[in-house]
């Protein structure tokens, strides 16, 4: 009894933190987008070659944080 209260509480707070990882890592890029590293990107949506410029610059950065968050924790904190 005391085994299965302690796994759902453990399952509990796995998904919440899960939930703060997603939550922080599409703040980041959000943030990136609007004021740092993505900020000088083409935007003219009409422009096919700025959509990809943009896309291919936001698949890259995201993959980035990724891996950083897999590697070094870098959503935990």
């Amino acid at each position: 009894m005391l085994a299965e209260q302690f796994d759902a509480w453990l399952a509990a707070h796995d998904r919440e933190r899960d939930r703060e990882v997603a939550a922080r890592t599409l703040e980041d890029a959000a943030n990136a987008w609007t004021q740092g590293e993505w900020a000088n990107t083409p935007r003219k949506a009409e422009r096919a070659a700025d959509r990809l410029s943009a896309a291919q610059y936001a698949g890259d950065w995201l993959r980035a944080r990724a891996e950083s968050i897999r590697t070094e924790g870098g959503g935990d904190g």
